[in-house]
């Protein structure tokens, strides 16, 4: 049935009168006759009973009134929503990152941004395996993905976001603490303190130590960063984390007294880097509203202006 149909029903029992009503709806009364009668058709009932020009609902159209309004509004609210979402105001885009979003990740400013200006888009960003997203994307059931390596199946593009510099950062007491760089494989004896809340097995300390010949003595790892941050700030050891991120945290005004006394020291090795990869599907059509987020985040201005 169409919502034009349920809309000529309602107004036909409302005036019991098929000229009426068509003349309400301001069409003809013989295509207000045929939506009735196309209707009746398929529920397989008649609902009205015809005296001359007048109609009045029969007991099964009774029924059926008591539920259109609801239809309609349900009806109405599909089409309303589907039509946002060809406009790309509406509908949901589902990313997948294989790290967290953190600041100061271009990814992480933009998607406030997107948030603010797409009131009716619904936004869910989680993490997963970069291999992951990959199946996700082809199977369809995520909008883009951010990994920080390309993707190395069919019919997924992968287009560079942003590339950040890698170094360490030490404690006012360590021997590199007056370095401004160092080569990786120099800190083979080095004790390492990780962060794990990536699931991407290409962006851990072991995969850039594997790099640099030798398997790294961890002294912890997991999630905390702040602890990580401590421990290093007492010389119980040295971190990863990129040049981006340390600066950013360095110009915090609510730094604690231990994050100030940090030392970044960069890596010289060519692959003690981060490409951070926006990953779409190219053998199906993405959303309206995936394709605005994907553009928006293409043209954002920490991106344009390279501050990464």
């Amino acid at each position: 049935m169409e919502l034009s149909q349920l809309k000529y029903f309602k107004t036909a029992a409302r005036l019991e009168n098929f000229s009426r009503a068509a003349r309400t709806l301001h069409i003809s009364q013989p295509t207000l006759s045929s939506a009735i009668a196309k209707l009746e058709e398929e529920l397989g009932t008649e609902l009205f009973d015809r005296y001359g020009k007048s109609v009045k609902l029969n007991p099964y159209g009774q029924v059926y009134l008591s539920r259109v309004d609801e239809v309609i509004r349900l009806l109405e609210s599909a089409n309303d929503g589907l039509r946002d979402m060809v406009r790309g105001q509406g509908g949901q885009i589902r990313v997948g990152a294989s790290f967290p979003i953190t600041q100061p990740s271009p990814v992480y400013y933009y998607q406030y941004e997107f948030f603010q200006n797409n009131p009716k888009v619904s936004l869910f960003l989680h993490v997963h395996a970069a291999a992951l997203i990959e199946q996700m994307l082809l199977d369809r059931e995520l909008d883009l993905g951010i990994s920080t390596s390309p993707a190395t199946r069919t019919g997924i593009a992968s287009i560079p976001l942003y590339t950040d510099k890698l170094g360490i950062i030490v404690g006012k007491s360590h021997r590199l603490s007056n370095r401004e760089s160092v080569r990786l494989e120099a800190l083979h004896e080095e004790i390492f303190l990780c962060n794990s809340s990536g699931p991407d097995p290409n962006d851990s300390a072991r995969h850039l130590c594997a790099l640099a010949g030798f398997l790294p003595n961890i002294l912890y790892e997991g999630e905390s960063s702040d602890l990580i941050g401590e421990a290093v700030s007492a010389g119980r050891g040295i971190s990863f984390v990129s040049k981006s991120r340390y600066e950013a945290f360095q110009r915090r005004a609510s730094a604690p007294e231990w994050e100030r006394e940090l030392h970044y020291v960069a890596l010289e090795n060519d692959f003690c880097t981060r490409t951070v990869y926006l990953l779409e599907p190219t053998l199906v059509r993405t959303t309206a509203a995936a394709e605005r987020f994907r553009d928006g985040l293409l043209k954002s201005q920490l991106l344009a202006q390279n501050l990464l």
